[in-house]
C-alpha cells in the first residue's frame, strides 16, 4: 500500500512538471511578436519589394543634368523612376502614384538639394508613393508626406528644418532612415496607423514627434544627441514605443516625453543617462513597462498623470539624482520596478499624490 501511494505521488508530481514545462515553453515572447507581424508589413518585405520593381524593364532612368521633375511630370501612375547618382538642385511635387527611388548598387550617393531652400525637397499629396535611397538637405523640409499608404525607406536627411514630416495621412511605413542636423529628425501631426521602424536620428532639436496623432508604431528607433526631446508625443493617444533606444551624446539631453497624451504603451525602451528620462505631463492610462531607465537625473515624473502603470521597469539613478517621481498624480500603479537585484526602486510621492498602489515603500515624501 506505502508503494503505491508513493507511485501515486510520483505521477502527481510528474504531471505538474509536464504542465510547467509546457506553460514556460508557450509563454508569449512580446518581442517575437512584434518581429512577426512586422515581417509582413516591412522590414523584408520592404527590400523584397524595392528589389523586384528596381529590376523592372519599365522603369524610367533619370542620368545627372537631367530633371527629376520632368521625367515625374511626363510618368503615369503606378510608373517606376529611378534616378541615377549625382546632384540635383530641385524640389520636387510628386501628385500621382509613383516609385522614386535612387538606382542601387552604385558606389556614389544620388544627392538632392532643394533649388529653393524656403520649399520642401520632396512634397507629396499622392496615395502609394515610394520615395527611397536619397540623400535630402538643405530645405525647409525633407520630404513632406501627405499622402497615405506609402514607403519611406533608406533615405538620407540632413540640415533640413524637419528632415520627415507626415501630415494628415496613414497607413505609411517609414523605415531604416537617417536623419541628422534638422529641427525634427521626424515629425507626425494628425496622422495614424504609420510604422516608424529602425530610424537613426541625431544632433537635432527633436527625435521623433507626434502632434494629434493616434494608432501610430515607433519600434527599434535610435536617437542621440537631441537637444530638446529624442520622441516627444503631445496630444497623442494610443500609440506603441517599442524598443526604442535613447543614447545622448556631449550634454545632458532628454528622453520620452508625453504631454497631455493617453492611453500609450512604452514597453522596453532604453532611455539612460539623460537629464529627463521619461516625463509623463497631464498624461493619463498610458502603460510603462519593462523600460530600462538609467542614470537619469529624473528617471521617471509622472506631473499631474493619472491612472497610469508603471510595471517591472529596470529604474536606477546616481547618488544625487531621482528614479520614480509623482507629482499631483493619483490612483497609479507602481509594481516591480527594481534598481537592480531584489532592489525596488525608489519612489518619490508628493503629499497631494493620492491612491496609488506602491510596490515597497516610499523613499520620501516631497
Amino acid at each position: 500500500m506505502p508503494i503505491m501511494k508513493t507511485a501515486i505521488k510520483l505521477i502527481i508530481l510528474l504531471l505538474i512538471l509536464v504542465v510547467l514545462i509546457l506553460y514556460i515553453f508557450n509563454i508569449p515572447d512580446n518581442r517575437n511578436q512584434l518581429n512577426v507581424s512586422h515581417d509582413n508589413v516591412s522590414g523584408n518585405s520592404v527590400k523584397n519589394f524595392l528589389n523586384n520593381v528596381s529590376n523592372s524593364s519599365t522603369s524610367i532612368y533619370v542620368h545627372p543634368g537631367e530633371s527629376i521633375q520632368r521625367k515625374l511630370n511626363n510618368a503615369s501612375a503606378d510608373d517606376i523612376i529611378v534616378v541615377y547618382p549625382g546632384l540635383y538642385m530641385e524640389n520636387l511635387v510628386v501628385n500621382k502614384s509613383l516609385v522614386i527611388m535612387s538606382k542601387p548598387g552604385e558606389l556614389t550617393e544620388t544627392v538632392i538639394e532643394a533649388a529653393d531652400p524656403g520649399s520642401d525637397i520632396f512634397y507629396v499629396t499622392a496615395d502609394n508613393v515610394t520615395i527611397s535611397g536619397f540623400n535630402v538637405k538643405g530645405a525647409n523640409g525633407g520630404i513632406n508626406f501627405k499622402g497615405s499608404n506609402g514607403i519611406i525607406y533608406g533615405n538620407k536627411l540632413t540640415s533640413n528644418e524637419y528632415g520627415i514630416c507626415l501630415s494628415k495621412t496613414h497607413n505609411n511605413i517609414v523605415e531604416n532612415n537617417s536623419a541628422s542636423q534638422n529641427g525634427d529628425g521626424i515629425y507626425l501631426s494628425d496622422s495614424s496607423s504609420n510604422i516608424l521602424e529602425n530610424n537613426e536620428i541625431n544632433n537635432s532639436s527633436y527625435g521623433i514627434r507626434l502632434k494629434n496623432s493616434t494608432d501610430n508604431e515607433l519600434i527599434f528607433n535610435t536617437a542621440e544627441s537631441i537637444k530638446q526631446y529624442s520622441l516627444y508625443l503631445r496630444n497623442s493617444s494610443n500609440n506603441s514605443l517599442y524598443y526604442n533606444r535613447v543614447s545622448p551624446g556631449i550634454g545632458a539631453e532628454n528622453g520620452i516625453c508625453l504631454e497631455n497624451s493617453d492611453y500609450n504603451s512604452l514597453v522596453s525602451n532604453n532611455v539612460s543617462n539623460n537629464w529627463e528620462g521619461i516625463h509623463l505631463s497631464s498624461s493619463s492610462n498610458n502603460e510603462l513597462s519593462k523600460n530600462v531607465v538609467l542614470n537619469n537625473y529624473f528617471s521617471i515624473e509622472l506631473l499631474d498623470s493619472n491612472n497610469n502603470e508603471l510595471l517591472d521597469n529596470t529604474v536606477s539613478s546616481g547618488r544625487y539624482s531621482w528614479e520614480i517621481i509623482l507629482s499631483n498624480s493619483r490612483n497609479n500603479i507602481l509594481k516591480g520596478n527594481k534598481a537592480h537585484l531584489f532592489v525596488a526602486s525608489k519612489v518619490y510621492s508628493g503629499t497631494n499624490s493620492t491612491n496609488n498602489t506602491i510596490e515597497g515603500s516610499v523613499a520620501k515624501k516631497l
